[in-house]
């Protein structure tokens, strides 16, 4: 759970920030493999994961750490 929290945190890190199209992409990529290696390719927040971070901007950010936060939550 401390890579999901920190990708939480680079999450907020950036959204303090103008979202750099690179730094989302990496911040997605990382996230990905996260989410995949906890929770398998065909979970729910995986799949939504997909979804929601496909516009690669504030929104696709916010929304993929609703997500993280979500998971962080359930194994808390």
């Amino acid at each position: 759970m401390k890579r999901i929290k920190q990708l939480i945190i680079a999450a907020h890190t950036l959204l303090k920030t103008n979202v750099d199209v690179e730094a989302f992409r990496s911040w997605k990529k990382r996230s990905l493999a996260a989410l995949v290696a906890l929770l398998g390719p065909s979970h729910y927040y995986t799949e939504n994961f997909v979804r929601f971070t496909q516009e690669k901007n504030r929104r696709g950010l916010l929304a993929g750490t609703g997500i993280l936060t979500a998971v962080e939550e359930q194994f808390a």
